[in-house]
């Protein structure tokens, strides 16, 4: 602050005689000015040059007053001279138009190539089947060729890290429940998408491993079928809903069959009482 005080001073008083006070006031300073520079008088060191711009202010009286000392007969004094700069451009938001830009409806040109990896969806061949090959009972493995098909295409589609595969075999056998394979479908489930991308590639390889073992061996493949389409005959439909007009308790017979734990043949006939076909 020293430094910036006696700089003004040597600014504002190169014209006017020197005073004694002013010489005085110079004696206790630690700089003086050589060539242009401020100058430590102990180290030597330069502290900067004084720099004149070329704009100037002028001097504008606004209605503000500066307060008097308690004792004065006044309160207020007369207005203060504030002193303003031109070269800053005052934006009085208030009286602003908002709406005197328009809209931009540029429409960014896209790629004619179609630059990145588009979207992919496969038909799963083995979804008609997913249920009777992939559901099996509490502590049921599922059959060894099958384990085969699904750990070799976790292998060879998703590939290892570290002696480590990129994707586990309970999330592609759970994919494999799906009509299409898409990778949006476990994105939107919270998988991010490289992940997803490789579950989906597993998938596609297993189901075609899968269908093309069962093609190979028909009577295997009939069994399947043939337990697909009970399936689908008592199994419940969100898509078809009953209604039974005879709501009464089933016969004896019908009962017994499910004492004897003959549940296929129980769950037809309950079927069949309900609908009236008997």
């Amino acid at each position: 602050m020293s430094h910036a005080i006696a700089l003004n001073l040597s600014i504002s008083l190169a014209d006017t005689p020197i005073s004694p006070r002013y010489k005085h006031l110079t004696k206790l300073c630690r700089t003086y000015i050589v060539d242009g520079f401020r100058t430590d008088k102990d180290t030597g060191e330069i502290y900067g040059k004084f720099v004149a711009l070329q704009y100037q202010s002028c001097s504008e009286k606004y209605t503000a007053a500066t307060l008097k000392p308690p004792s004065a007969r006044r309160r207020w004094g007369q207005p203060t001279v504030i002193t303003k700069i031109d070269n800053v451009v005052h934006v009085d938001f208030s009286t602003s138009d908002n709406n005197s830009i328009g809209q931009d409806d540029t429409v960014p040109q896209r790629n004619p190539k179609g630059a990145g990896r588009r979207s992919v969806s496969t038909v799963n061949p083995i979804s008609h089947l997913a249920i009777e090959l992939l559901t099996t009972d509490l502590g049921k493995p599922h059959p060894l060729w099958l384990d085969n098909i699904i750990f070799g295409s976790c292998l060879r589609a998703a590939g290892q890290s570290q002696n480590v595969c990129n994707v586990a075999m309970n999330e592609v056998v759970g994919t494999l429940y799906l009509h299409e394979f898409k990778v949006e479908t476990l994105v939107t489930q919270g998988t991010s998408l490289r992940k997803a991308q490789r579950i989906i590639k597993a998938a596609r390889h297993a189901s075609h491993g899968i269908n093309n073992y069962l093609r190979r061996r028909p009577k295997l493949l009939k069994l399947y079928e043939d337990a697909a389409a009970v399936e689908a005959t008592v199994a419940y439909s969100p898509d078809h809903l009953e209604s039974y007009p005879h709501p009464q308790e089933a016969p004896q017979h019908i009962k017994s069959m499910y004492d004897d734990r003959d549940y296929l043949a129980y769950g037809k006939a309950l079927r069949a009482f309900r609908l009236g076909l008997n």
